[in-house]
């Protein structure tokens, strides 16, 4: 579009238009994010046609959503139905990890004020038998964990069925690395089954060991990220307090369904 210098905007004018501050349009314009109509090349100054205001206002509406430049710039590019796509996105990501913090919040307050959290999970002393299982291990971010049991679980099912076993207790997860918001794991998904199997692809089968374990009961709140992680540190902490080594990676056994409230077993092999 052709502009005199009349129809121009200084940077200041254009900021009081668009509720950007100078700084903010300064760092736009030297990322290519909005960059001025024209610079006089003997002042510096900079000059913003009155069309801009559109891009601008979009801009500071997602920076408002905590929405980071790389993602706004993927928003402008997009067409309706993608942009719309990316903001729903980043909407849902942003009210979980919003939710974490609020849980993790009352977790610590509980941790600065113990004489105030008189409950305790209790821990049952338990002795395991060896168990066949099927499994799929895989990296994931906890945004994606439910996902990848559900579609993991599935698999395994059909795998068992193809080849004439049977299921033979509820599910479980072994963590073999932390999972949250940085940490992808890996977990592994294993389905208790019986009979002759041939491993194909990315299933194993194998044997998980018997022993003495840890066993904590976690439902309600307690079935949740991340309050389900002061399950686990309760049995942690029952065998350390009495003298024990942890043998292996805790075992999460889905009772309930892996997507919903529980109630979950966390075991802990010890010795």
């Amino acid at each position: 579009m052709a502009h005199t210098n009349d129809d121009l905007l200084s940077i200041g004018r254009f900021a009081q238009t668009t509720g950007l501050s100078l700084k903010a349009l300064r760092l736009y314009a030297a990322i290519g994010l909005l960059t001025p109509f024209s610079t006089d090349l003997f002042t510096g100054y900079r000059y913003y046609g009155a069309e801009q205001a559109r891009s601008a206002q979009l801009i500071r509406l997602m920076r408002e959503m905590e929405m980071p430049l790389g993602e706004i710039r993927r928003v402008l590019a997009a067409d309706p139905v993608e942009a719309e796509r990316l903001i729903n996105a980043h909407e849902q990501a942003y009210a979980e990890r919003l939710a974490q913090v609020r849980q993790t919040g009352r977790s610590l307050i509980q941790i600065m004020r113990p004489k105030e959290n008189g409950m305790s999970l209790p821990v049952e002393a338990r002795e395991l038998m060896p168990q066949q299982v099927v499994s799929i291990e895989g990296h994931v971010l906890v945004s994606e964990l439910d996902d990848f049991i559900v579609r993991s679980l599935r698999r395994l099912e059909s795998f068992v069925a193809d080849q004439g076993g049977r299921v033979t207790g509820a599910p479980l997860g072994l963590y073999h690395g932390p999972i949250n918001h940085e940490d992808d794991g890996p977990i592994e998904v294993c389905l208790p089954a019986e009979g002759s199997f041939r491993a194909t692809g990315a299933i194993r089968i194998r044997e998980l060991s018997g022993g003495s374990g840890a066993v904590v009961v976690a439902r309600g709140e307690y079935a949740s990220f991340p309050k389900i992680l002061e399950a686990y540190d309760a049995g942690f902490d029952w065998i350390t307090r009495h003298g024990y080594q942890c043998l292996e990676a805790p075992r999460e056994v889905w009772l309930g369904n892996p997507e919903s409230q529980g109630p979950f077993e966390i075991i802990w092999r010890y010795e």
